[in-house]
């Protein structure tokens, strides 16, 4: 029983290794007979912008749907990460037009939080807190909403040119100070899911 007990903590222990949810995308560690493995890739400028969804075939407790991104410049990868799992409820989008010509946008929106990525040109990341998001009229800026379109949550100001952003609280503004933009109005969501 003791040698039994031993074995099956081996295996249960190689498993769990060879199955770490956090690391890049590696095929050998979901064989065909147990996972479906599809791929979603977007061109974008000079990269090819793809997405990893792994589904377990049997229900499993432990994940709904894996989400892993790639990205590669001239067939080079340039970024490759798990950008996590659909199994606490969360979702995964992409719009079905890119809003702003130099970045690719993706994003996470759970119960109580979202989050926004951008690609630029050269492959680099770049995430602030938000979901629902709009463009300002300039096309300069991109503001984001936590959780509801019309909440007052912690809401993010992407300055498209410098890359940089800020999160503040909208009514407030940073230091009590107002954003002396116009809040939009047309907040969107993303309309294509990656894990369906």
């Amino acid at each position: 029983m003791k040698i039994l007990f031993t074995y099956l903590l081996l295996i249960v222990t190689t498993l769990v290794q060879a199955q770490d949810f956090t690391k890049p995308f590696a095929k050998e560690n979901f064989p065909p007979e147990k996972f479906q493995t599809n791929y979603k890739t977007f061109p974008f400028h000079k990269l090819d912008i793809e997405f990893i969804l792994v589904k377990a075939l049997q229900p499993s407790s432990a994940f709904d749907c894996l989400i892993y991104l790639k990205v590669f410049k001239d067939k080079e990868i340039v970024v490759q990460k798990s950008i996590g799992s659909t199994w606490t409820g969360g979702i995964y989008g992409i719009p079905k037009t890119q809003p702003i010509d130099d970045y690719f946008m993706f994003s996470y929106f759970g119960e109580w939080s979202g989050e926004i990525t951008l690609i630029d040109t050269s492959g680099k990341l770049i995430s602030f807190p938000g979901y629902y998001w709009a463009i300002s009229k300039d096309k300069k800026h991109i503001f984001t909403k936590a959780i509801y379109p019309n909440s007052d949550l912690p809401a993010t100001k992407f300055d498209v040119e410098t890359g940089i952003y800020i999160t503040k609280y909208w009514m407030l503004g940073l230091k009590g100070e107002p954003w002396n933009e116009v809040q939009p109005s047309d907040y969107r969501e993303l309309e294509i899911t990656l894990c369906e």
